[in-house]
């Protein structure tokens, strides 16, 4: 198959990838109200606190308490549609343009795109439709015999090992299994099995030192930087489109010198005669970056 006839899927995570933050906590506020949100907040303090260093199964168990305290019993007709509404004005308000333009770009591509997320279904299909992705993969709550949420999960939390589970079930259901080059987009430690299994893993960086994805992939900083090429000798083809700039914009400096460039790839029919498959690299210049050695060197340059 040439490279040109290759399908390619785009999978991107949601919280802090395709927005800013987390959007679980803002829909429960949303549909419960402050009351019911911060007294969930207080009696869940210390698994809520643990669950975020732990992560795993700790992560999994205090989403499934705080959905029985706070979703069970509640109309799933109702819920729908204040999911909604939630996602219109979560994506409106919260959404990062320079992902969603990326998402875009695949669209424009001709890839499939599709969202891998652990937070539930219920405001993500509509997210998706606004989104235009070909598909969705989340969190599902249980509904009972009579229309109301059990509080539980209907299956396992969408995170992890759970993401590249249901992924891989996505794309087989659609013959694409094994077939299609896969990106895969992603900013905390829950995705990176998702990345892991892709061809191209993309850290869009967002968190701090909790539940960023480490070494594995790449941390990139906000600077702007020249495209590039890659090519299938590359290490970076595996690890992730995160290269070292050679061209920055800007006079050198110890940010530029550390920054690293958070590329994606437009592929090219052919090559140059040697047999090797080469890709026009535009940079992905992101609003924000997570390294924390950088922002301590960025907030020094303004004090001066």
């Amino acid at each position: 198959m040439s490279a040109e006839d290759t399908p390619a899927v785009a999978a991107f995570d949601f919280d802090g990838t395709l927005t800013t933050g987390d959007s679980l906590w803002r829909f429960l506020h949303e549909v419960c109200g402050t009351k019911s949100t911060l007294s969930t907040l207080v009696r869940q303090f210390r698994g809520l606190a643990w669950s975020a260093i732990a992560g795993g199964t700790a992560a999994d168990e205090a989403k499934a308490t705080v959905f029985r305290a706070m979703l069970a019993g509640r109309d799933s007709a109702e819920l729908a549609s204040a999911g909604e509404r939630f996602a219109a004005h979560l994506l409106a308000k919260r959404h990062r343009p320079e992902i969603v333009a990326r998402l875009e770009w695949h669209r424009a591509q001709g890839h499939h795109t599709v969202i891998v997320s652990a937070s539930p279904e219920i405001y993500l299909v509509p997210a998706a439709r606004h989104l235009g992705t070909d598909g969705v993969i989340a969190t599902r709550l249980a509904v009972a015999s009579d229309g109301r949420l059990t509080g539980a999960m209907d299956g396992d939390n969408c995170r992890g090992s759970e993401k590249a589970r249901r992924l891989t079930a996505w794309l087989d259901e659609r013959g694409l299994a094994g077939k299609a080059r896969l990106w895969a987009y992603g900013n905390s430690a829950g995705d990176r099995d998702l990345l892991a299994m892709a061809d191209v893993p993309v850290n869009v960086g967002r968190l701090g030192r909790i539940g960023k994805l480490g070494r594995q992939f790449p941390v990139t900083m906000r600077t702007v930087l020249g495209g590039g090429e890659l090519d299938d000798r590359s290490p970076l083809h595996r690890t992730g489109l995160c290269a070292r700039p050679t061209h920055p914009t800007g006079p050198p400096n110890r940010g530029a010198d550390r920054a690293q460039l958070l590329r994606s790839a437009v592929l090219e029919p052919g090559d140059d005669g040697d047999g090797v498959r080469r890709e026009v690299v535009p940079p992905l210049v992101l609003d924000r970056f997570d390294d924390l050695g950088g922002r301590r060197f960025c907030r020094r340059r303004r004090r001066r």
